[in-house]
């Protein structure tokens, strides 16, 4: 009724031409015209963008939502996470990471609370098709968002020396530590007699050997990696001293 053309075009990228036929009525000659139509379809380009853009925070903090926006015809590839001393992608949840992919939208976030400190890369991929980029094999577009894992500070001992004689008890070492931190120490590294009190994170006891032991104690944030603090205990067991004492009371002492 309009005599309108109309509509998206889905055969992809090109140019296509087609005739359009208008007939006059008999009444008026029944003229026929013939006009040839050049439709020209071209190529997109995929968009993809991220905000936030980069991302800093301090270990056991969760992240703020990183929301990822696309054009509507790409397809997005599920994000892949560069570890920081890692020589390969690897899936956001091997860094304590979610996510979710809203189609409707045409969104996507990416949430969590990373779970190893360092520098690390979010990587992100939207690929065209053909159909719409007009490129064999399509276009892809990509994204990098850098995330930045603080360690997170806390008090812990620094390197402690005991020195004691053999079957005497050692001073205490106490190795107090905030909440959420877990200590950890190789106990068969401890002289005989010593242990380590784990309820009340204390190293204590009676050594039974003579000797110089060490043992590292390793201070861990709980469900972090690489935010450990570490230090030396030396435990140094002198063996005891040998006395003989004589009184001369009613001793008679006789020579040749």
């Amino acid at each position: 009724e309009t005599h309108q053309i109309t509509g998206a075009p889905t055969a992809g990228v090109g140019e296509y031409r087609f005739y359009v036929t208008a007939t006059m009525p008999r009444e008026l000659d029944a003229r026929v015209t013939r006009k040839l139509i050049a439709l020209t379809v071209t190529k997109l380009e995929p968009t993809l963008t991220a905000n936030p853009s980069r991302v800093e925070i301090t270990a056991k903090e969760e992240i703020p939502t990183i929301t990822i926006s696309k054009d509507p015809f790409s397809i997005l590839s599920e994000p892949t996470v560069r570890i920081e001393g890692s020589s390969e992608n690897q899936p956001l949840s091997s860094l304590g990471l979610n996510y979710s992919y809203d189609a409707e939208n045409h969104r996507a976030t990416i949430t969590g609370t990373p779970t190893i400190v360092g520098r690390h890369t979010i990587h992100l991929s939207t690929t065209l098709s053909e159909r719409y980029s007009g490129t064999y094999g399509g276009v892809s577009k990509t994204l990098d968002i850098p995330l930045t894992v603080n360690r997170k500070e806390f008090d812990f001992i620094e390197a402690q020396k005991r020195e004691t004689t053999v079957l005497s008890p050692i001073t205490p070492v106490e190795l107090n530590v905030p909440e959420g931190i877990d200590v950890e120490l190789d106990e068969r590294q401890l002289p005989r007699g010593v242990t380590y009190d784990r309820e009340h994170k204390v190293i204590k006891g009676t050594p039974e050997r003579v000797g110089e032991y060490s043992v590292t104690v390793t201070a861990k944030l709980n469900g972090v990696t690489g935010n450990d603090k570490t230090a030396t205990v030396t435990i140094k067991v002198n063996p005891l001293t040998a006395g003989i004492t004589i009184s001369n009371n009613g001793q008679n002492v006789q020579i040749g």
